[in-house]
């Protein structure tokens, strides 16, 4: 973006809105309206200035550009075609900004499953599922209206049948099995994706699938934590059934520390945890969501994963082409709430939890402070950034949006003017500089894969098959929890609550399934080490106490527990 010199009293910059990337599916053509701003040294755009529109490169006949920034193409490229668009000042010539655009066909790339991935047998009669698909194409944007045909990818199982358009029917002689169902794109049929589904009698109210478990509309929210890397302080990450978001400082059995929540929603719309129609799916340590709702065309999906070597958290909105600009982050709030035994209720928000706390507005970013860490947000594309008013928070995005106030902060920000189908945010405690963040940014998608590879690996660290799907769908969770309850040189006893070290917790006889001898080793070294002439081996690091080793609170025996583990290293 140039600077432009004084002129007429005035020094700016012009900023061109419009994208950079343009998909033409069709001979009938398209055509793309890009508008000019220029603001002063203030900010305050300069409604009398003009600009004169230019392209610069191979441009054929069939693409123009006229002088009020109308861009129309007749047919698309046979190949993507690059150009520069060009905004002059009128007032001063040498004053101008470039953007680079790509016109392009379309080629089917890849194909997202969209629909349940846990399904429960009915009791009586038959239950009809509806299934959609996003196809990609090679820049990653959404193929508008690209025609597919559904099917079973095997022989069809009893009582389950599948049409074309995506629809799939389970009657109740139907029993408890996983099958895969395939998407094929209707032009090209090498171009496909399949899915397993997990046929279960529902005995709760999660349902198993791969990696974890789902649930249509579930009531909760921050019932489900992310864990995170074993840094100190220990952040974790909460997310649950609703689509909102919370980060806070793990303080062990003490009340924990919110930093900051994150929510969701659309302008002249709803908060994402209010639509009507929410899949959620915890999944090899990450969380993702399908939002639909009758305001709406299409669906919302969401997805939520711990980095792998910074602290925060990544989130990936990925929108139908209709509401790019549309979407609206919000974040605040910090107090303090107990969190186990399912009682959640405390670490809810509450317009009263911003009471206190200091939202800055910075360049492209937001902080929050208020005890504890500092609390930064950002994206990889511009966001317009603001102060809202959390009391009225329950009314809704727009009504954040319109009022302001110091007295219950939070920073809120729209995608406005942004073109991009997927949109990807970190909320972080690191420094907002880091070379971390600067990848993240530069590179979301690689980061954010990355990220997702890492935790399902971790997850998958000790496997399980058995005929049971509930217990396999378990098992991927209690692996993350106890790499989580790990923190050098120690194991704590919970990675949560009870998150404190003595040398008898049971939560130790996992690391030898998972592979993990170097951490139980570790642990018992750094507790021997301390150990005194008469034998006596201090039940912290830190300081002794009455306990040896641990030993007998109440009828928990730490010692026995503690020498039969270390019996097996030494």
């Amino acid at each position: 973006m140039d600077q432009l010199p004084i002129h007429n009293g005035y020094q700016g910059e012009i900023k061109i809105n419009g994208p950079n990337k343009i998909q033409v599916s069709n001979e009938e053509g398209k055509q793309i309206s890009y508008q000019a701003e220029v603001s002063d040294q203030f900010g305050f755009e300069l409604l009398e200035e003009g600009v004169t529109w230019e392209l610069a490169g191979k441009i054929p006949n069939s693409i123009r550009l006229d002088q009020n920034g109308k861009l129309t193409i007749d047919s698309p490229p046979s190949s993507p075609l690059t150009m520069v668009l060009i905004a002059i000042s009128k007032s001063n010539p040498d004053v101008k900004i470039e953007q680079e655009i790509t016109i392009y066909r379309p080629v089917e790339e890849r194909i997202i499953i969209i629909g349940p991935r846990g399904i429960a047998l009915p009791e009586k009669g038959k239950n009809t599922f509806s299934y959609r698909s996003q196809v990609m194409d090679q820049f990653g944007a959404i193929i508008p209206n690209a025609e597919v045909n559904w099917s079973i990818a095997s022989n069809s199982p009893k009582g389950v049948k599948m049409s074309r358009d995506g629809k799939l029917t389970v009657s109740s002689n139907a029993k408890e099995q996983s099958f895969m169902i395939q998407v094929t794109s209707a032009n090209d049929k090498k171009l496909f994706q399949k899915e397993k589904l997990h046929l279960t009698t529902k005995h709760y109210k999660y349902l198993p699938i791969d990696g974890g478990f789902t649930v249509e509309n579930g009531e909760e929210s921050y019932n489900r934590p992310l864990y995170g890397p074993h840094h100190s302080p220990r952040i974790i990450a909460l997310v649950g059934d609703k689509p909102d978001s919370l980060l806070f400082q793990n303080r062990g059995n003490k009340d924990q520390e919110k930093l900051g929540h994150v929510f969701f929603g659309l302008k002249n719309g709803k908060w994402f945890a209010d639509f009507e129609s929410i899949t959620s799916r915890y999944v090899y340590g990450h969380q993702e969501y399908e939002l639909r709702d009758p305001s709406i065309d299409g669906t919302i999906r969401l997805s939520f994963v711990r980095p792998t070597d910074s602290e925060g958290l990544l989130i990936k909105v990925t929108l139908p082409d209709a509401y790019t600009d549309d979407l609206v982050v919000a974040s605040g709030g910090r107090d303090y709430g107990s969190y186990g035994s399912q009682d959640y209720e405390s670490m809810k928000f509450h317009p009263e939890d911003t009471e206190g706390t200091e939202v800055s507005i910075e360049n492209n970013y937001f902080s929050i402070r208020g005890g504890g860490p500092t609390l930064y947000g950002t994206a990889n594309i511009p966001l317009a950034l603001q102060k809202g008013d959390a009391s009225v928070f329950s009314q809704g995005p727009d009504a954040l949006l319109e009022k302001e106030t110091e007295a219950q902060p939070m920073a809120i920000g729209t995608t406005e003017g942004n073109y991009d189908n997927h949109i990807y945010f970190n909320m972080t405690t690191d420094d907002i500089g880091s070379p971390e963040m600067d990848a993240y940014l530069t590179e979301p998608e690689t980061v954010f894969a990355k990220s997702l590879d890492y935790y399902k690996q971790l997850s998958q660290s000790i496997k399980l098959d058995t005929p049971n799907p509930y217990l396999d769908a378990a098992l991927p969770a209690a692996s993350l929890a106890l790499d989580a309850s790990w923190s050098k040189p120690t194991f704590m006893h919970g990675p949560i609550n009870w998150f404190v070290a003595l040398p008898g917790w049971r939560s130790t006889y996992g690391v030898t399934a998972a592979g993990w001898e170097d951490r139980a080793f570790e642990n018992a070294e750094a507790y021997f080490e301390k150990q005194a002439s008469n034998g006596r081996i201090p039940s912290k690091l830190n300081g002794d106490s009455h306990y040896n080793m641990g030993g007998s609170i109440g009828r928990y025996d730490a010692l026995q527990l503690g020498m039969d583990r270390e019996s097996r290293y030494f």
